[in-house]
């Protein structure tokens, strides 16, 4: 989500996206982070599968933090 805010809400508009990020699950956040990094560093495809292979995928659909809607 990109957002433009004037100066002075810079602080609570980072906030709010901050408690909306950590209001998922740990694991579901490390794993897109992971997921973005790998895309910055190889290309497409080895990127998707180095992700979909690692162990924090692996956690956002088997660990026991995921959130159910």
């Amino acid at each position: 989500m990109n957002t433009l805010v004037p100066t002075d809400q810079l602080l609570p508009a980072a906030l709010r996206v901050a408690k909306e990020i950590t209001s998922n699950s740990p694991d579901a956040v490390q794993s897109t982070k992971y997921g973005l990094l790998q895309s910055q560093q190889l290309n497409y495809h080895k990127a998707f599968m180095t992700h979909a292979r690692s162990d924090l995928s692996t956690r956002v659909y088997e660990g026991e933090n995921i959130k159910v809607s």
